[in-house]
């Protein structure tokens, strides 16, 4: 029988006799169960992050008693080919397309940017990934919050 081996402590956390996890939480894949509790809440704010976080498929010809969560599933689809149509335009090189796009909606500019297609893939990610350095030099000097921000597999745009 092998003897067993204490393991070596490392890197754990213990502050007042408990441990600290330091995990930062993933992003909430949202399943049926998950998307009728969000309409059933009517967090307009949640649904619309589930839509930028590349989710909105699921979302689509879903039901809401209330008014206002109804208004916007209804308008779901067409964020949804807005945010297709700024992925596009990134795939394809075209930077004054993506300027145009993004001016169209200046108080959504913000969210728009960090908006993710099905894969989870933000635009900093695909430009930086198929190296078109007019656009994400673009990014990065018009909207520096993006840097930090990380894909469906938790990968920032930096390490590509």
């Amino acid at each position: 029988m092998p003897v067993l081996r204490r393991r070596a402590r490392t890197d754990n956390k213990v502050i007042n006799g408990l441990f600290v996890h330091s995990s930062p939480p993933r992003v909430l894949q949202l399943n049926s169960a998950s998307i009728k509790q969000l309409i059933r809440s009517g967090d307009v704010e949640k649904i619309e992050q589930a839509v930028y976080d590349g989710q909105g498929k699921k979302l689509v010809g879903e039901y809401s008693a209330d008014y206002k969560t109804r208004t916007f599933l209804k308008s779901i689809p067409a964020l949804m080919s807005k945010i297709s149509l700024l992925h596009d335009a990134v795939n394809s090189d075209r930077l004054e397309e993506l300027q145009t796009l993004l001016d169209e909606e200046p108080e959504k500019k913000k969210r728009l940017v960090m908006a993710k297609d099905e894969t989870g893939a933000g635009l900093l990610h695909k430009a930086v990934y198929y190296d078109l350095k007019s656009i994400y030099r673009w990014l990065i000097d018009k909207f520096p919050h993006i840097v930090s921000m990380r894909d469906s597999v938790r990968i920032q745009s930096s390490y590509f």
